[in-house]
């Protein structure tokens, strides 16, 4: 094996360790934006639920006052 297939070989190896450590660097970002849109969508969904709720209670007594 010559010196420069060596080097080659490990500039190769290095580099595709470098690409290996940016891409989970970046799976980690994407990861950690997305579990923290999960607590907000989920905070939506529960608001959504109360204002329905209260919706329903009021479509309930205008219907009581109309059977009057």
């Amino acid at each position: 094996m010559t010196p420069e297939l060596i080097v080659t070989a490990l500039a190769l190896l290095g580099s595709v360790i470098g690409v290996w450590v940016q891409l989970n660097k970046n799976i980690a970002i994407i990861e950690t934006k997305l579990s923290y849109g999960d607590d907000k969508f989920a905070a939506i969904d529960k608001k959504f639920d109360e204002v329905m709720m209260h919706l329903r209670r009021i479509e309930d007594k205008l219907d009581n006052k109309a059977d009057r």
